[in-house]
């Protein structure tokens, strides 16, 4: 007769084996490589052209802003002494004189207002200070067309110099529709300051009198 082994004894017993120890299983990170001569000099050199990079912008910013501050200066005293006011007593150069355009002759006139007397003519002339024109719509334009020499008047309203210096100075424009009764005033290629009244309008002819001051 056999003996039973006790409990936790034979071969059949399961004996589980001890945890592993801490860490073991766990791949360790690799150690840091030290930054070799190489690698310091790479930074240095980096550091340094960006450096010399912000250096290099900072030195165009500061040149492009005082070029900005000179032109914007001269422009600003340029503008002061093309809108200057006129002084002195307001002397007429000549008017109210009318000037009558003869239009069998083309569809677009000059007239010259510094002359002694208004001029007019069918062809381009030097010095002419307003353009009419048939080509679109009729209207009187500024010597070239774009200038801002001219300054619209209210009806009945006839300004001295000094009056359309200040309509010039406060509202221009380069043109006015070319219509019985209209009134502007004018700038002339000269610097004159001009008083002009589109006094006819027919399918023969345009009448303008101006009055110009020195």
């Amino acid at each position: 007769m056999s003996i039973p082994p006790p409990p936790g004894q034979g071969p059949g017993r399961y004996y589980p084996s001890a945890p592993p120890p801490p860490g073991d299983g766990a791949r360790p990170k690799p150690p840091k490589r030290p930054m070799g001569a190489a690698g310091v000099a790479f930074t240095i050199i980096g550091c340094g052209a960006l450096l010399v990079l912000a250096m290099f912008i900072g030195f165009i910013a500061v040149i492009m802003s005082a070029d900005g501050d000179s032109s914007g200066s001269s422009d600003s005293s340029s503008d002061a002494e093309a809108s200057a006011a006129p002084t002195g007593p307001a002397t007429e150069r000549f008017g109210p004189e009318t000037v009558s355009v003869d239009l069998d002759s083309g569809d677009r006139f000059y007239i010259d207002l510094d002359a002694g007397t208004p001029q007019w003519t069918g062809a381009e002339m030097s010095g002419h200070d307003l353009i009419m024109s048939f080509l679109i719509t009729p209207a009187l334009l500024s010597h070239d067309s774009t200038e801002m020499t001219i300054a619209p008047v209210a009806p009945g309203e006839q300004p001295g110099r000094d009056g359309c210096w200040e309509l010039l100075a406060e509202d221009p424009t380069y043109q006015v529709e070319l219509e019985q009764d209209v009134p502007f005033c004018l700038e002339t290629t000269d610097g004159r300051i001009a008083f002009v009244e589109i006094t006819e309008v027919t399918d023969a002819a345009v009448a303008v009198r101006a009055t110009v001051w020195e």
